[in-house]
């Protein structure tokens, strides 16, 4: 029977190191080449920060946070869609810009294209956790728009984490492009996933959470406004079958939800207006809006379904500007006015937003052929 020898086990475990090394070193030292030629080449580069909010963490609580206490002041924060961001001249020119400047305060807009109530309460969080002269809240349209979040909820905050750290790799988003299953969408699940009283309820559920977290605050709330005459070809028929059968395009009942325009329904300015009185008091104030989308007048008003043209974004804030005077929050203000768009700015916007209504509109029709026996 033999006897190992003292020196066996040391040169076992440098042998044994050796491979752990070589077994670890290997693929990350494929990865970090892969990585730097995806980078040479700019293959899979970084997803743009987008709208200015975006840019100082508005979607980070921890940074958000930080950016607010860093700079406090005299100001009005805003929160809300892409109506409030100002679509289509974004952050530029919207209600909260035409606010700040005729009371003369800082604005800190954290509206931005695609949030929905969600996103809203998220922010006003923050929002109402720092000081300012007041929260202005116009949300509403946006309810269908992420369906698919209503329905499967947020991941758990380690997947998320994992995800946003290997995000910031090439090879990872490669992969992801190239592997990774489309992302099911609001139009895909449909109304038997998720029905139009589950959607209103969990706005009303995140809107009354909001108000909960700024009773401390000023708070005005603001009912939406849409065009009434947003239309869309008849259900299995082209454009071009339709306004030759018709001479027209049959509009979309206000009463009704529209889900693939994502404007609200009646049903949400019935939830504001029920929840101002509900929490009623010297720190909300409730604005009207809704009667600004006036039928016959929709196009003269809206650039779309429910972006406001500047005038009407203007009228907006002349309504809460008195609103605001009358309670006592602010002096006499001055007029609101709009920001200083140049022609080629209106008409870029204005084309924008006629691409995304026609594309809007052939989707529609697609989708009613599609399902037409």
């Amino acid at each position: 029977m033999g006897v190992a020898s003292p020196g066996r086990p040391r040169a076992d475990w440098k042998e044994w190191g050796k491979r752990l090394g070589l077994a670890v070193g290997f693929p990350i030292a494929v990865l970090a080449i892969l990585e730097y030629g995806l980078w040479v080449f700019d293959v899979a580069p970084p997803t743009p920060l987008g709208p200015a909010s975006a840019q100082f963490g508005s979607h980070d609580p921890k940074r958000l946070n930080e950016f607010l206490a860093a700079r406090p002041g005299d100001r009005i924060i805003c929160l809300g869609e892409s109506t409030t961001a100002g679509a289509p001249f974004e952050h530029i020119m919207n209600m909260c810009t035409a606010m700040a400047r005729a009371v003369g305060v800082e604005l800190v807009n954290l509206a931005g294209s695609a949030q929905d109530s969600n996103d809203v309460l998220h922010h006003g969080k923050v929002a109402c956790a720092n000081e300012s002269r007041f929260v202005y809240i116009y949300s509403g349209h946006n309810e269908f728009l992420h369906l698919e979040r209503y329905k499967y909820g947020p991941p758990p905050a380690t997947v998320t984490a994992v995800g946003e750290f290997f995000g910031q790799f090439r090879f990872y988003r490669l992969l992801r492009q190239l592997v990774a299953p489309k992302a099911e969408r609001a139009s895909e699940l449909g109304a038997p996933a998720m029905t139009d009283d589950e959607v209103y309820a969990l706005y009303e559920t995140n809107v009354r959470a909001l108000l909960d977290s700024c009773k401390e605050r000023r708070v005005v709330l603001s009912t939406v406004t849409s065009n009434p005459d947003l239309a869309f070809p008849l259900p299995g028929h082209t454009l071009r079958e339709t306004w030759r059968e018709l001479g027209r395009f049959p509009t979309v009942p206000m009463g009704d939800s529209c889900r693939s325009c994502f404007r609200a329904g009646p049903q949400v300015n019935a939830i504001l207006r029920r929840l101002a009185a509900e929490y009623a008091g010297p720190n909300l104030l409730l604005v009207e809006t809704e009667d600004l989308g006036e039928a016959g007048r929709g196009f003269e008003r809206f650039f779309d379904h429910v972006h406001p043209k500047p005038d009407v974004q203007v009228e907006i804030a002349r309504r809460t500007l008195a609103a605001l005077e009358k309670a006592g929050w602010i002096d006499q203000p001055g007029e609101p006015t709009t920001a200083p768009l140049t022609p080629m700015q209106i008409h870029a916007g204005t084309m924008e937003r006629a691409i995304r209504d026609a594309q809007v509109a052939m989707s529609r029709a697609c989708s009613s052929i599609g399902s037409t026996p």
